[in-house]
């Protein structure tokens, strides 16, 4: 039987979450202004915090930010992977996500040990339980996902890794980035990670995107699901060209 990290049912932990791709569309130049306002009607006065190269690719440079979830070997732009999910799924649209505290799978934990897990770049485009990816969570299905439920509950314990994310930001050892959110006090947070970081309190969030294989789930076979990892290595993505701003202020 497939279960979370946390030892439950991994069925128990997936449930259906409404995103709103036109809307983000809309306001992706100024993502952080929009979801604060949002935030202020959740009872949140504290913005959410970004890292500020993962903002910097989002709302202004464009750049690539998200595997295609139909071409492994392709990165899609934000815009690009907006116009995607639009397209097929109207401006709105339904994602299957773990809704948990906290997330991933128990099996990606190695049994060497508590602190020796699975990095994000073993499991990006490769994740899969009874044979459905699981791999489709990125910025924006985790901002919907903290929209619907209360985002103090998601991750308070430990941090998501978005596995459908990856970007390179030049200038550090290991240029291969992996955001993650999580809750921290009194915000929502999201950060950035070398892809081959490894920490059991870093595991992926999962979810399942593509509304076609939605409707090709088996209930029974992904809940006694066994997980695998597909060891096709992944591209890497191109490097940013441009210099992000060392900081951005967050109205």
């Amino acid at each position: 039987m497939a279960t979370s990290s946390g030892g439950v049912n991994i069925g128990e932990t997936m449930h259906l979450v409404a995103v709103p791709w036109k809307i983000m569309k809309d306001n992706l130049g100024s993502l952080d202004v929009w979801l604060n306002g949002m935030r202020v009607a959740q009872g949140i006065e504290k913005p959410d915090e970004f890292n500020s190269d993962l903002l910097f690719d989002i709302t202004t440079y464009n750049d690539w930010l998200y595997l295609n979830p139909k071409d492994n070997g392709e990165y899609l732009k934000a815009t690009e992977y907006l116009d995607q999910r639009i397209a097929e799924d109207g401006d709105w649209g339904i994602i299957l996500a773990q809704t948990s505290s906290l997330a991933g799978l128990k099996s990606l934990i190695r049994p060497e040990g508590f602190t020796n897990t699975r990095t994000p770049d073993e499991m990006a485009g490769k994740l899969t339980v009874a044979g459905q990816r699981v791999d489709g969570m990125g910025i924006f299905e985790y901002i919907a996902l903290t929209l619907q439920e209360d985002p103090k509950t998601i991750s308070n314990r430990d941090c998501s890794w978005l596995l459908a994310n990856h970007l390179r930001v030049p200038g550090s050892a290991n240029e291969n980035k992996l955001p993650y959110g999580r809750w921290n006090e009194d915000s929502v947070v999201f950060g950035l990670l070398p892809d081959d970081y490894s920490s059991a309190l870093y595991q992926p969030r999962l979810a399942i995107v593509d509304t076609m294989q939605q409707s090709s789930i088996d209930s029974n076979d992904f809940l006694a699901g066994k997980t695998t990892i597909n060891n096709k290595p992944l591209p890497k993505p191109p490097v940013m060209r441009a210099t992000p701003p060392e900081k951005r202020l967050i109205i």
